[in-house]
């Protein structure tokens, strides 16, 4: 069954109120949308209404693309087989078992290359190994496509040095994930309250909500937040929780309403069209995501 996923464009190319079909989850479908959400499309006129549909086909790790089998051992959601690594080195390679000791790794200027925020860039580079140590036959196997990253990629082989001894097709992959995108901009609360609210602007929790990231969307340094509706019951039980609005991604509606769901406020008289803004914002750091 394909994977349906509907969206929308603002006038900046950006894709935004992403869902999808829910009788459409299928394995290996996590990354849909948070990788939508790090698409952009020509900047024009804003578009509604859009759709795209993606279809799995199956095939073994000797069958599939290497270009696809190597990106997947860049960042692995579960440690690949053998198999799936050795579609990266050239055919005739002795560099693999065991594979030579490194001397010296050298790695890229990393902060000076450029990357589009919430994307993962990555680069393959195969290289032999001369009699001395020293690499020749530098080139990108397999990339991403992220030019700079490659150029420094290829630079940084040619400074590694290696025990003595010559090796053929050996590879290296080097890779790095963008900045945190931020989130569209979010409504005030007040102007999505609903009508009939008898709800306190501010309120307390007796059991405060338990925030948790949506993980593909964390992967990505993908920002979102959601608006939540719900109401109270006089022993503080939250109910009748739904979501107003939520951006960039239904996705982040969906976890927002759990959060609610697990709370509790302490007991009252019973408030009926409250409202909690859940933002869920990534650290300027290395470490946890944060929720607000």
């Amino acid at each position: 069954m394909p994977v349906v996923v509907t969206f929308a464009i603002d006038s900046a190319g950006r894709p935004h109120a992403i869902g999808r079909a829910r009788d459409a989850y299928g394995d290996g479908s996590q990354d849909i949308v948070p990788a939508l959400a790090a698409a952009r499309f020509a900047s024009g006129a804003a578009r509604t209404g859009c759709e795209i549909r993606f279809t799995a086909t199956q095939a073994t790790i000797e069958e599939a693309p290497a270009q696809m089998v190597v990106a997947a051992t860049i960042f692995p959601e579960v440690r690949p087989p053998r198999a799936a690594y050795a579609r990266g080195f050239a055919p005739d390679t002795d560099c693999m078992t065991p594979p030579p000791e490194v001397r010296l790794r050298a790695y890229p200027d990393f902060k000076a290359i450029p990357q589009e925020p919430g994307t993962s860039d990555w680069t393959l580079v195969g290289y032999d190994i001369g009699a001395s140590g020293k690499p020749s036959a530098i080139g990108v196997r397999y990339s991403s496509g992220n030019a700079a990253l490659d150029r420094a990629a290829v630079t940084a082989v040619g400074r590694s040095r290696f025990e003595p001894g010559k090796r053929r097709g050996c590879a290296y992959p080097y890779w790095r994930r963008g900045a945190a995108l931020a989130a569209p901009v979010s409504p005030e609360a007040l102007k999505v309250r609903p009508a009939g609210s008898t709800c306190p602007i501010e309120t307390g929790w007796a059991t405060k909500p338990v925030l948790r990231y949506p993980t593909a969307f964390s992967r990505r340094r993908i920002e979102g937040w959601a608006v939540v509706a719900f109401d109270v019951a006089p022993w503080g039980q939250t109910g009748n929780v739904r979501v107003i609005a939520a951006e960039p991604a239904a996705a982040f509606g969906d976890a927002a309403m759990q959060v609610i769901r697990q709370a509790t406020q302490p007991p009252s008289q019973g408030y009926v069209g409250c409202i909690e803004r859940v933002r869920y914002v990534m650290p300027n750091r290395e470490g946890e995501p944060e929720t607000e």
